[in-house]
Parts: structure tokens; sequence; C-alpha cells
């Protein structure tokens, strides 16, 4: 409680400095905007504000304006170092302008018409509150909202005519937001001029002039209706053909200068190149170039041969120069030749890294070695290496701990499956990717090795939405363990005997979508991602055990190499989506669930694909892995293997607040646990129960520190426990008696949590 008074406090002093002390005389600081509308059946749209380019100052939380305050610290007469930081990191106070309140008020005009009302127009009202503070109010006299009366379209050209009458027949345009009945709104009228440009783009048109799409609108007839007419002129635009196509590829030090060229033909197509030999195989350009010979000229091909370009590896730039080819005027077919100049980029790359590490008291190091060649067999294939070895001396024995080894990654810009046609390899932009690791740990207790391999197909789509799938194909993990000291071995708790201390063996498959839209501003209110992830193991090798009569061990297991393989499935949702409240404010929400559950030959799911409570990104009242699972009394935590579970639901709710210059701060309420999927003895009252589990809801709350660096974002979050459903019933409510021991962690990480 104390705690809260001295915040209190802090807050009740730093309010109770003047916000106007600097202002000169006969000059207001604005305190509040608001913008209403005078009819009340009209729905002003929720980002009028955002229009506006004279607004309050910032207040954090919406009550204080820290920044305005920083300012204020500074001196408008003195040049130090503290001035200079004060006016940096504060806000200068809002002052009313005149002019810009009249510039304001015929951009919410602005804003009215483009929804449809083209009467409205916009007063405003200064409402000076003290001899030196004002708000602002804007009424907006709405109008009426005018519809389409009538929609009609004069095309000059037939051929274009049919071209828009054959799509709006494929498409079955229906659901038009031009037609008659509709409201008139003109930023739909612009969204179906471009679609049209786009639509001729489509169809032969190249560089179609756009101000020959328009539309005229007449509202003399009726009141609050308009007849439309869509106008487009016959300019005697000439359709196109693709013509010759010529790839010129630049080596990676080129800079402009003159170099000898070689050239060859493949295809029909031509290839200029400055060395020996074309860097890249002419399958590569031809297999993501989607303008071809002969073809009528479509946009949407360019605009795919210039994604699928850039994501090759081995090209560091490319462009598309399209020529209209010089022909007779009666000639009926145009074509555009078109060079698509590329440049290599460096395919070689090494890196090395030297850590140095301590660890309860023990020092050792670790470093790593890598190499990356970006066009290993002249197809843009990626191929990556790299070795890692860390040593730590441990004080209190004789020997020490040994870790070394090696992962590596093959990665080719296409789709490698048999029985697939050249064409729909084309039109498959799909990455596959070959993943290996190799992992020994040496340890006085044990010796242990991880060996894993990976094959997967990668891909994206891109849009008004960002889209990426990841299918594994096959995903192999083989843990053994060649030496294990048997007095360690009699020390482990059973559960961590049990998961990470024997042999495991597990092959499966699985798939991964996500969709997400990252919004250019800081807390927009369109920023959003969704994550569904399933995976399958076990099933293959269980159906062949099956077909080939093999013999159950004395737990009714079947085993590959003498080790019982696991069998499970797992699937996984996380939905995370954020409001914008301010243009410095946004409230983010997140939930998360996951099940896995194991069957067949496994009675447990393998410890490293089990869920964790706690940490810096789920219930932050928690350190990581200290929650959970269920209501587990505390005194049955023996380690972390035994807080681990089968199931996951986690919700969280975040104000973030960008207060001054880099710095957010962050307030939260974080809730969730996780449960077993089975009745298990090491884990007493963890199993997720119908009429329990919400109940066994842990809750925490706190506050968070953020630096934006734009690429990177520091994070320093704190969490105090409000409901621990580990505690004896009647003591959950630990938000009664706060303290900064068993109900407090932090944490520190990069990147929002969510």
């Amino acid at each position: 409680m104390r705690y809260l008074l001295v915040s209190m406090l802090i807050l009740t002093g730093i309010s109770a400095c003047s916000t106007t002390k600097n202002l000169p005389e006969g000059e207001y600081l604005l305190k509040k905007t608001q913008i209403v509308s005078s009819d009340k059946k009209v729905k002003l749209p929720s980002d009028m504000s955002d229009y506006l380019n004279l607004k309050a100052n910032n207040k954090m939380f919406g009550i204080i304006p820290v920044k305005l305050y920083v300012y204020n610290w500074s001196n408008s007469k003195s040049n130090s170092w503290w001035n200079s930081v004060c006016k940096k990191l504060g806000e200068m106070p809002s002052i009313l302008n005149k002019a810009l309140i009249k510039e304001d008020a015929e951009r919410l005009t602005e804003v009215m018409y483009s929804e449809g009302y083209l009467q409205a127009h916009t007063t405003y009202k200064i409402d000076t509150i003290s001899s030196k503070k004002a708000c602002l109010i804007y009424t907006i006299y709405p109008g009426k909202r005018y519809k389409i009366n009538t929609y009609n379209k004069i095309i000059d050209d037939p051929h274009i005519a049919a071209i828009i009458e054959e799509d709006s027949i494929k498409t079955n345009r229906k659901n038009d937001l031009i037609r008659q009945g509709r409201y008139l709104i003109p930023n739909h009228l612009e969204e179906e001029r471009k679609r049209i440009v786009d639509l001729l783009g489509e169809n032969g048109y190249f560089a179609y002039d756009p101000n020959n799409v328009f539309f005229e609108i007449d509202t003399t007839k009726l009141a609050s209706a308009a007849d439309v007419r869509l106008r487009i002129l016959d300019n005697n635009a000439p359709i196109y053909r693709i013509g010759n196509i010529t790839f010129t590829c630049f080596n990676d030090d080129y800079q402009g200068q003159s170099v000898s060229a070689d050239s060859i033909e493949y295809d029909g197509n031509k290839f200029v190149f400055f060395d020996k030999k074309l860097p890249l195989r002419t399958s590569v350009f031809e297999q993501n170039t989607f303008l071809k010979s002969g073809q009528l000229y479509r946009s949407k091909n360019l605009s795919k041969t210039y994604a699928s370009l850039n994501t090759l590896q081995a090209l560091k730039y490319s462009n598309i120069r399209l020529i209209p080819r010089e022909s007779s005027p009666m000639d009926s077919t145009k074509y555009l030749d078109v060079n698509i100049l590329t440049q290599m980029g460096k395919s070689k790359q090494f890196t090395a890294e030297l850590i140095g590490l301590n660890s309860a008291g023990d020092f050792g190091v670790a470093s790593s070695i890598g190499f990356t060649h970006r066009n290993i067999f002249k197809g843009s294939e990626t191929f990556s290496i790299k070795g890692k070895i860390g040593y730590e001396a441990i004080s209190q024995i004789k020997n020490n701990f040994l870790e070394y080894g090696l992962d590596g990654s093959l990665r080719f810009p296409r789709i490698l499956v048999p029985f697939i046609s050249k064409k729909q390899k084309e039109n498959m932009k799909v990455n596959s990717e070959l993943n290996v690791s190799y992992n020994f740990q040496k340890r006085p207790e044990f010796k242990r090795v991880l060996l894993s391999g990976k094959w997967s197909y990668l891909w994206n789509s891109y849009g008004k939405y960002m889209y990426r799938h990841q299918f594994k194909l096959l995903d192999v993990d083989f843990l053994h363990l060649p030496f294990i000291d048997p007095q360690f071995h009699a020390s482990l708790p059973p559960s961590a005997e049990l998961y990470n201390y024997t042999n495991q063996f597990i092959v499966g498959s699985g798939y991964t979508f996500t969709l997400s839209k990252k919004a250019d501003k800081l807390f927009a209110s369109s920023d959003f991602s969704l994550r569904i992830n399933v995976q399958l193991a076990g099933n293959m090798l269980n159906m062949i055990s099956r077909l080939s009569h093999a013999k159950k061990d004395e737990h009714g297991a079947y085993s590959l190499f003498k080790i019982n393989y696991a069998q499970f499935a797992k699937a996984d949702f996380d939905f995370a989506k954020s409001f914008k409240t301010s243009s410095k404010s946004a409230l983010a929400l997140h939930l998360a669930f996951g099940i896995a559950y194991p069957y067949g030959n496994a009675k447990h799911i393998p410890f490293e694909l089990r869920y964790f409570g706690g940490g810096a990104n789920t219930v932050r009242g928690w350190k990581t892995r200290e929650l959970g699972p269920g209501s587990m009394p505390k005194e049955a935590a023996l380690s972390i293997f035994n807080q681990a579970g089968d199931i996951q639901l986690f919700g969280n709710i975040e104000y973030r607040f960008k207060p001054f210059w880099r710095f957010q701060l962050a307030t939260y309420i974080d809730a969730g646990n996780i449960w077993t999927i089975k009745d298990y003895a090491s884990q007493p009252s963890g199993q997720f129960r119908i009429n329990q589990f919400y109940k066994e809801i842990a809750l925490s709350y706190g506050i968070g520190f953020r630096l934006d660096f734009d690429y990177f974002l520091i994070r320093f979050d704190t969490g105090f426990k409000a409901y621990d459903p580990q505690e004896h019933r009647g003591h959950r409510w630990v938000i009664k008696h706060p303290n900064l021991g068993s109900h407090f962690a932090w944490h520190f990480s990069v990147g929002y949590p969510f």
C-alpha cells in the first residue's frame, strides 16, 4: 500500500506544476478538443480527430500531460544542455491558432463530404475556461446524405466497353458500392476509377492514362439524390503484347563503369552477362519471370515478376524496363520489349562470435563460426552452416562442462516435389528447405546427443494482409544419452528422468499458418496477427509397426532402434490485436490457446513440446516456468519438469503509451494457466477439469518500461500477483497482501510480448 501512496504523491507533485507559466499574455493553451454533430442520428467517423492539425497536448493515461511538463522545465532564455534535453524530450504547448482552426474546420467538412454528405459544413467555438486555457468545440452540420438515383456508363471505345461488361458478368458484381440506391461516397468513386484502370492494365493497355476515366455527378434533379455517369474517353490507346525479353545480369562489384559484355540466347530469350559465364542458370530467370513473349501485357504479371525476383537471395537488385517497340501506325498489334536488369549480391559471408558466460559464479566462454553461400548451385540456393562450442569451468567439481554442435541448412527458391510439371512449379512460389543439426553436451553427470532433421516448404503471399505458410513434411528429433552417472540418475525426480534423461525419438510433420497486418504508424488500429499451428507425430511409424507385426515392450509400446517413439497431436492458436486510442496510445489484446494430446505409442508429451506458464510473454507476475499446472501445490513443484502442461490458456490486455522521445510505458493485466491433459501422480491437481479450470486462472498486473529504437524494442516489465491458484484455498487473492518477495517478478526482454 505504501508503494501506491508514494506513486500517488509523485503524480500529484507533477500535476501541481503549471502548464501555462510560459504563455505570453493573450494566448491560450488548448486544453481539450471536441468534435460533435448537430444531428445526433449521424454517427461521425471514429478517426475524425486524426485529421486535425491543432490538437491538445498528449496526456499520460489521458490525464497528465507529462511531455508538456518536461518542456516547461526548460528556460527559453537559456541555451544550456538541460534546456536542450527538456525541449527535445518534451512537447511544446498547444496554443490556439485561428488560422489552423479554420483549416481544421475545412478538413472536417472534407471528411464528411467523402462520406456522402455533400452539403456538410463545420463551425467552431472557443470556450475560455480560465485566463490562459481554452476548449475548442467543432460542430459539424452534416445535412442529408446523398444516394445514387441512377448509374450509367458512357464508354467511347467498344473494346474497353466489352472488357468492362465481361468483367461485370464474370465477377457477378451485385455488391458494387456504386449502384442505384447506394450512398454516394466520393472515395468509392475513386476506388472504382482505380479498379477500372487496373482492369485495363490486365488486358493489354500499358500505361493507360487514368485521366480518361472519370465520373460526372448531377445533383440538380432531386433533393439528396444524384445521377452518376461513368465516362471513359477514347484516346486510341493501343493494346500491347510482350515482345523480346532480355535479361541483363551485372556482377556484384558493378558500380556503373563501362565493362565488356557477353551474351547468349536460350529458349527465345537473350541473356547478357559480364563474366566468363552467366552467374545464375537461365532457368532461374525464366521460372521467376511471368512476362512471356507473345502474351498479352498484364500489369499483375509485372508485379509478380518483381516480387519473385526480389525473393532470390543471390540478387542484390532488380529492375524491369518496358520499352514500346517502334511500329507502323497501321500495325494492329503493338509490342513491349522487356529488359530485366539484375545485379548479383555478395554470395559468400563469414560470421564469428565470442561470448563470455557466468552461470551461478561459474565462468565460461562460447564461440561460433558460420558460413553462408547464397548461390551455391547457381540457382540462388542458400547454404548455411554454423559451428559452435562452449566451455564452462564448474567450481564445485573437478570436471567441466563442454558443449559443441553443428547447424546446417539448404534452401531452394522453388518447390522440390516429384510428379509436378514445370508450369505448375513456376506458378507455385514455394521455397524448399532442409535443416540438419547436431548437438553434444558433456557434463560430469551425463553425456547427451541431440540430432535433428527437417524438410519444409515455405511460401508467402502479400496484399492487404501478409500470409505465411510453413509445411514441415518431415520433422525428426533424436535424443540419446550414451552415459549417465548412476548416483545422479538415482537423485532425479521421476518427471525429470522421464522427460529429459531418457532416449527419445520423434518423427512427425506439421503446418503453421500466420496472418498479419503490420501498420506503418506506431499504435495504429490495423495492427494484428493470427497464428495457427498443427503438429502430428508418430502416426506413420505406428502404422508401420502394426503392419509389420512388431512386438511391444513391457510397457505396451512399440520401439524403433530400441527407443520408444513419441505419438501425439498438438494444436496452437494465437491472436493479437491493437486498438488505437490516440496518436500516442493503443490498447492491445492477446489470446493464446494450445492443446497437446499423447496417444497410441505414448503416454506423455515430450518435455520440449510441453507448455510453460509465467515469464515475459504470458502471466508476468510469475517467473519463467514457475506457474502451474492447474492448482498444483507449490510443495509439489520440485523442478521445472513438474511445472509443465499439455494445455495452455492465456489472455492479456495491455495499454501502451508513448510519453516522450523513444520512451514507452505500459500497464497490463495478465490471466491464464497451464494444465495436464491426464492425471499424473507427479503433478497433483494439475489436470484440466471443465468444472474447475476457471478457478485456476492466475491473475497478475504490472507496469512496463520500453525503449523503441525503430528496428528493435527493449522491454523491462514488472508483474505483481493478484490471484495465485497454487496457494491454499482462502489465501489465493494475494493482491490483498502484496509484497516484493514471492508476489513480484521482473522481466527483461526484446520486442513486444505480443
